[in-house]
């Protein structure tokens, strides 16, 4: 999938969403969000950033036509656990 640099993370979150038909619930109060994550650090990345920022990000960037994960986590992790294993 492709993307707008100048969208938001969330927007792009919506966007694969919808066309990979997952369940998107990250507009209620529940237990697990989907959230787009850095395929290197595992961060999961702020929901109001852009991807042009991550891009332009001088540590750890995004890089253009490079992969990010498309996770559910808890509203408090931040973090992957194990970004090795998407790898696999």
């Amino acid at each position: 999938m492709f993307f707008c640099s100048q969208w938001s993370i969330g927007k792009v979150i919506d966007f694969a969403a919808s066309l990979a038909s997952l369940r998107n619930d990250n507009n209620r109060f529940t237990a697990k969000k989907l959230r787009l994550c850095h395929m290197t650090s595992g961060e999961a990345l702020p929901l109001d950033h852009s991807l042009e920022a991550w891009i332009a990000k001088e540590d750890c960037p995004l890089y253009n036509g490079g992969n990010v994960i498309l996770e559910y986590l808890n509203e408090e992790e931040q973090f992957l656990k194990n970004v090795d294993s998407y790898l696999e």
